[in-house]
C-alpha cells in the first residue's frame, strides 16, 4: 500500500477546482486506484471557475499587494476608504456606506449581499495576525445575482492602510473567470453481504488559490485512498463508496453534486459520512465532530478509544463534504487536527508539506480504518440513522451560507434567513 506522505508530496501543488492542476491531481489519485486494481468512476459537475490572479491597492503613491477572491473578474475600482471594527453595521445602517470600499477583519456570506446591494464598491478582508493573506471565494450563485469586487489583504499591510480612512483608495484585480468542468472521483467497495446500507468516505482534493493545501485537504486526500487501498484487500462486508471529492472550497460543490445526482441511493440506503479535512499537525487537537446523535457519538468516541485514538469529540456541524448529506439525515464523523502550524495556516500560501508529519497522517489513517472496519463488518448495523434537533438549524444556516439558496430539506425548515 502507499506511504501517505509520498503521495502528499506528489500533490504539493495548487490544483483549484475546474483548473488543469485539478486534472494533474485527479491522476495522481486514479494512478494509485489503478496500482490498487481498485474501480472507480469520474463523476463531472459544471462549475464558474478561475486561474488564480492577482489584485493590488494603490494610496498616496504607495502600492500595498492583495489576493483577489475567487470569481471575480478583472476590474478597477476606486472609492473612499471605510474601516469597520464589525461589517455588521452595513446591515443595520442601510446605505450608509453607498459607493465606499470597506475594509473589514472578517464578514458573514449576507453581508456582501447587503453591501452589493446598497451600493458598496468594494470590500477589503483582513487577514491574520502573524500569517500570509488568506485566499477566499465567492459563492456560484453570486455569478448570477452579482460579485462585490473583494480582495484579501495581510493584517501588517490593513494597518498601513488604517491611517487612510476616509480618503480615496483604487483597488486593481487582475483575473479571469469561466464555466468549467470538475471532476469527482468514486471507488465501490463491498459486496452488500449483510443489508443495503452505504457508508460514504470523503475528502476534498481541491485547494484554495496559491496553496498547495498539504493540511487542507491533501492530507485527508491521502487517508482515505490509503483506506480504499486496505477495504480492496479487505473486503468489507456492507458497500463502502469512497469519494474524492472536487470544489469543496468553492462551496462544497463536488459533494453537493453527488449527492443531488444519487439523490435516490442517498435517501434510500445512505446510512453514514466518514469525512476527513485539515490533518497533519505535529502537535494539536484530534477532533471528531458527530452530526447525529450522542448515541453515535458514544459508540464512535468509544471504538476509538478501543484502539488508542483519543478524540476531542463532540456533536456539531462541521465545515466540509458531510454537509450536504446531512439535509438527508444521513450522520456523519468529521475528523480533523488543529492546534499547530499546519492547521494554523491553511487556505494560505503558506499551507505546504514542511508543516506535516507522517506520524500523524498514519494516526488519521488507522483511526478511520478502525472506524470503518467496525461499522462495516458489524452484525447489526450500530449507526442511527437520526440527527439531533438542535443541529438543524445550524445545517440550514451553514448551507444557506456555503450554497446563497434554500437548501432541500427531510425536515420543516426553522431557520429563517
Amino acid at each position: 500500500m502507499i506511504k501517505c506522505i509520498d503521495v502528499l508530496t506528489e500533490l504539493n501543488f495548487e490544483h483549484l477546482a475546474g483548473s488543469k492542476e485539478e486534472k494533474i491531481a485527479r491522476d495522481i489519485i486514479k494512478k494509485h486506484l489503478d496500482q490498487s486494481n481498485i474501480k472507480y468512476e469520474e463523476q463531472e459537475f459544471t462549475l464558474h471557475g478561475f486561474d488564480h490572479g492577482s489584485a493590488q491597492i494603490d494610496v498616496d503613491g504607495q502600492s500595498l499587494d492583495a489576493n483577489p477572491y475567487g470569481l471575480v473578474e478583472t476590474c478597477q475600482i476606486s472609492g473612499q476608504l471605510c474601516v469597520l471594527d464589525n461589517a455588521k453595521v452595513i446591515e443595520h445602517n442601510i446605505g450608509a456606506f453607498k459607493d465606499k470600499i470597506i475594509m473589514c477583519k472578517g464578514s458573514s456570506r449576507n453581508a456582501f449581499d447587503i453591501m452589493l446591494k446598497t451600493g458598496v464598491k468594494g470590500f477589503i478582508s483582513v487577514g491574520a495576525p502573524g500569517k500570509l493573506e488568506a485566499n477566499s471565494s465567492h459563492r456560484q450563485k453570486n455569478v448570477e445575482s452579482g460579485i462585490l469586487p473583494s480582495v484579501t489583504i495581510s493584517y501588517d499591510n490593513a494597518v498601513k492602510l488604517l491611517k487612510y480612512n476616509g480618503q480615496e483608495i483604487n483597488i486593481s484585480i487582475n483575473q479571469e473567470r469561466s464555466e468549467r468542468k470538475a471532476y469527482n472521483i468514486v471507488a465501490t467497495l463491498g459486496e452488500n453481504k449483510l443489508d443495503d446500507n452505504i457508508t460514504y468516505l470523503t475528502a476534498h482534493y481541491d485547494t484554495v488559490a496559491q496553496s498547495h493545501g498539504s493540511s487542507d485537504n491533501g492530507a485527508g486526500t491521502v487517508v482515505i485512498l490509503k483506506a480504499a487501498q486496505y477495504f480492496a484487500e479487505n473486503n468489507p462486508a456492507r458497500t463502502l463508496k469512497v469519494i474524492f471529492c472536487s470544489g469543496e472550497e468553492m462551496g462544497l460543490l463536488g459533494s453537493s453534486a453527488y449527492v443531488q445526482s444519487n439523490l435516490d441511493e442517498v435517501k434510500s440506503n445512505g446510512a453514514f459520512v466518514v469525512n476527513v479535512d485539515v490533518a497533519g499537525d505535529y502537535f494539536g487537537s484530534d477532533a471528531m465532530m458527530v452530526i447525529g446523535t450522542s448515541d453515535t457519538k458514544g459508540y464512535l468516541a468509544g471504538i476509538s478509544m478501543e484502539k488508542g485514538f483519543l478524540f476531542n469529540s463532540s456533536i456539531n456541524i462541521y465545515s466540509s463534504d458531510a454537509m450536504p448529506f446531512a439535509v438527508y439525515e444521513v450522520p456523519s464523523v468529521n475528523l480533523a487536527r488543529f492546534g499547530g502550524n499546519a492547521s494554523s495556516v491553511i487556505h494560505t500560501a503558506d499551507d505546504r508539506i514542511e508543516n506535516i508529519s507522517s506520524d500523524n497522517l498514519d494516526f488519521y489513517y488507522n483511526a478511520t480504518i478502525n472506524i470503518l472496519d467496525r461499522v462495516l463488518n458489524s452484525k447489526v448495523w450500530p449507526i442511527q440513522k437520526e440527527i439531533d434537533p438542535k443541529l438543524r438549524p445550524k445545517i440550514e444556516k451553514y448551507m444557506w451560507g456555503s450554497r446563497r439558496e434554500a437548501p432541500k430539506l427531510e425536515w420543516k425548515a426553522g431557520f429563517k434567513k
